[in-house]
């Protein structure tokens, strides 16, 4: 008789994991910081070489997996009735990094998120360095879990 059917099947080098690695366990509801590459490339233009850029999304966990990696977030940027988007659809994809919801405003983070717009529009955008993110969202971080900045 063959394997157990039920068996959980391997990954291959063909099948790579859409989880991201657990740096930090997440949890649902826990803010996910999605670093995205992506590329830009000048059509008719021989002196402007394609340029590589970095943004940053501000998003909730949706799925997790046992070990604690993101699976799937939500961009509540829009709006709350965002559907799951499992990491694995979505280009570009370096690292996400997790902001536990015990330190942090999760309704003001958010807020601060939807914010962010581009000029003259009211559409979000994506922050352009981890820098900003850290900026947008410390204000709103729990005051007892701060870290002290004298340790």
């Amino acid at each position: 008789m063959p394997g157990n059917p039920r068996a959980p099947r391997e990954r291959t080098p063909e099948t790579p994991d859409p989880t991201s690695p657990v740096l930090q366990r997440a949890r649902r509801g826990d803010i996910a910081v999605l670093e995205r590459r992506r590329k830009a490339a000048y059509i008719n233009v021989s002196d402007q070489p394609e340029r590589e850029d970095a943004e940053y999304t501000v998003t909730v966990v949706a799925s997790v997996t046992r070990e604690g990696a993101v699976k799937a977030i939500r961009d509540l940027r829009w709006n709350d009735e965002a559907e799951p988007r499992p990491l694995g659809r979505i280009a570009g994809l370096e690292k996400v990094y997790v902001l536990p919801q015990a330190q942090v405003d999760m309704a003001a983070a958010l807020a601060a998120a939807r914010a962010h717009t581009y000029p003259g529009s009211d559409d979000p955008r994506p922050f352009s360095s981890m820098d900003d993110v850290r900026a947008a969202l410390n204000p709103h971080r729990t005051p007892a879990r701060r870290k002290d900045a004298s340790r």
